[in-house]
Parts: C-alpha cells; structure tokens; sequence
C-alpha cells in the first residue's frame, strides 16, 4: 500500500522526502499544543529531543532547508511515522502517516505561465489521491458516500483555511494553510499549504478492486439551480443533501457559480449548482426529473433556508 501511495503522488508531481524520527519539543508544541510526546533522556542535540508526533514538524524544517539553499518552488511528500507515549490508546505506539506539501510558484511550461501555489493546488492532489484509492466515493461498513472536507480550528492552520477530511464518520486527515505565526518559528517567509494524512484510515476505506460501469445507454436530463444560502452553508453540505434527496437519479451534482455582493443580501450568498439526472435502465420521464427537482427544492429550503434565485 506504501508503493502505492509512492506511485500516486510522484505521479501527480510530488517530490518524496525522508524525514527522521527525532524532533524539537518547542517546534512540536507549536504545531500541536498539549499533544503528548515521546521526550529522549539522553539526546543527541538540544534540538532533537522529542520521538516527532507528527509529520508537519519535519515538513517545515525540510521547507526551511530548501528555502535557505534557494530552493524554493516545492511539492513534496513523506510516508513516515508520528510516536505517542502511554495514553488512551495504551502502550508506546507509533502511526503511519502521508504528509503532502506544496509552497512556491507552479512549474512554468509553454503553455502556462508560473503562479503563487494556494491550497486549491494541495486539494488537487488530494483529490486525485483519494480517486486513484476509490476514495472520491467511498464505502466503509454501513457508510458509504463522498468524501467531505470539513472546517474546523487547528492551532497550526489559518482559520479560513483549515479543514477535516472525513469519510464518513472516519477522519482520514487534516489540511489547511500554515498559519504565519508557525512559519515564524520556522523562518519561513512564504505561505505553506499542507496536509497529514492517517495511513491506517486510507486502508480501511478504499476500494481495493476498480468497478467499471457499461457506458450510458438512456439520455442524461441537465437541470441547473441557483440558490441563496447563508454564508455558513458549505457547498459540500449542500452537494451532499442534493445527492441524498435526489438519490440514484442524479448523475452527478457539480458547482458551476458562487456570488456574494449586490443584490444578494448581507450574510448571504448565492451558489448555483447542476444536477444530471439519469437512469441506467430507461428514459426518465418529464414527469419524473420535475418531481425529484422539487423534492431537492423543497429538501433544501426546509435544512438550509434555502430561496431560489431569479436567473
């Protein structure tokens, strides 16, 4: 599964590095306050004291290093392991991680002029990760679904940009943009994206075997929505109540608009969305696509206070 993993992100451009397992407590605590750590009686140096507990320590002491040497455009990635004393999960254990990182510029090529990196270039590969896994549509026990990014507050993220990746109920992850207080710590002058991945979750939620699926016989029946929600209304939140209200039906539900600002009131936002339906065993019915438009409407409109947008 490692090689796996290997393959999938050098693949997707990714750089590996070989981080080792020791680490500063100071830097550690920075990055994950009050998390418990394995200290060393007898270091070697004042600044590798610790057993690491997490991948991101070693990721931005790498990211200085390059940085000092003007290497400065990266993408890299590591399989390795955090360490945890005695705690809840009982005796010493240690735990298989992925951490993936992008800082810098884009490659320039004869098509595509450099840009600054942001975190929708980290969510890409992630993305193709958990595609090349059979994770993008995951199927765990009684679970099963999309795979969701979730925000939430960690210490070593930027508030508006950091985030949960769950399938289901499991938590495979977390990802985000390196706040600018720890990338002062690490003498790091330009942003960081990053995300740490538990190896063990990825194993337990992919889909081993690829499924293929006969091509589409019966005509596909587009119907696009604009809504106006409240600004803290995901779009993954609203992805994932049409494709449940909807149910076998819809194709596919994607994302084609997001406005905030004039006439759209204060608080407020508008996003439009298309749903495909179709039917792998006939031709739906005008009928039919209408009915399941309103039970999405009227789904909406009842969790997400939801009004439908005049286009």
């Amino acid at each position: 599964f490692a090689n796996t993993l290997r393959q999938i992100m050098t693949a997707s451009g990714y750089d590996e590095i070989m981080g080792h397992g020791l680490a500063d407590s100071r830097l550690a605590e920075a990055v994950n306050p009050n998390l418990a750590q394995v200290k060393i009686i007898n270091p070697i140096a004042e600044d590798l004291n610790i057993m690491r507990n997490s991948l991101i320590v070693t990721a931005l002491t790498t990211v200085n290093h390059n940085l000092a040497h003007r290497n400065i455009d990266l993408q890299l990635f590591e399989l390795g392991a955090a360490y945890f004393p005695p705690g809840v999960k009982g005796d010493w254990y240690e735990e298989d991680r992925l951490m993936l990182l992008v800082t810098g510029s884009t490659p320039q090529t004869w098509r595509d002029r450099p840009r600054p990196t942001d975190f929708y270039d980290l969510k890409g590969a992630l993305d193709t990760l958990l595609w090349r896994l059979g994770l993008a549509e995951f199927e765990a026990g009684q679970e099963k679904g999309r795979v969701q990014y979730r925000s939430v507050i960690r210490p070593c993220f930027e508030k508006s940009q950091s985030f949960e990746i769950l399938a289901g109920s499991t938590v495979l992850g977390v990802a985000g943009l390196v706040n600018q207080e720890l990338l002062k710590k690490f003498d790091i002058k330009q942003p960081v994206c990053l995300a740490e991945l538990t190896v063990s979750a990825l194993l337990s939620c992919r889909r081993p075997l690829t499924q293929f699926a006969p091509l589409p016989v019966y005509p596909a029946a587009p119907r696009d929505l604009a809504l106006v929600v409240d600004e803290t209304v995901t779009v993954g939140q609203i992805v994932a109540e049409v494709q449940m209200s909807a149910g076998q039906l819809a194709e596919s539900v994607n994302i084609f608009d997001l406005y905030k600002g004039k006439p759209i009131p204060e608080g407020r936002k508008s996003v439009g969305i298309t749903i495909v339906y179709r039917s792998a065993e006939r031709s739906l019915s005008g009928e039919e696509i209408e009915q399941a438009q309103k039970t999405v409407v009227g789904r909406l409109k009842s969790k997400f206070n939801a009004e439908l947008r005049e286009q």
